[in-house]
């Protein structure tokens, strides 16, 4: 039996190393959700050519909001998953301790 709970001590412990390492990821999307704002930040001064009409800087524009929304949008629901699934996770755990619902 104490090999087991050995084990059990062992297994909890990776577990928890495991669960802490994504701080380095959240850390990572952290650091490129600040570069995308920066990068986008600096569209501010570009220099449209001096023949460049209204209707060519608007169409940019639109383009611009609509490839930038449609990231966020996917970002944002990949970051609700990985919610979902740390509450899916803490589920599990409330089991292992002998909790329901």
């Amino acid at each position: 039996m104490r090999d087991a709970e050995f084990t059990w001590a062992e297994e909890v412990n990776n577990s928890e190393k495991e669960a802490d390492s994504l701080h380095a990821d959240i850390s990572d999307l952290t650091r490129e959700i600040e570069r995308l704002s920066s990068d986008i930040n600096s569209l501010q001064t570009r220099i449209f050519a001096d023949g460049a009409e209204d209707y060519e800087i608007l169409v940019a524009a639109r383009e611009l909001w609509s490839s930038v929304t449609s990231s966020v949008q996917e970002i944002r629901g990949h970051i609700r998953d990985a919610i979902a699934s740390t509450h899916d996770a803490q589920t599990v755990m409330g089991l292992h301790r002998g909790e329901r619902g």
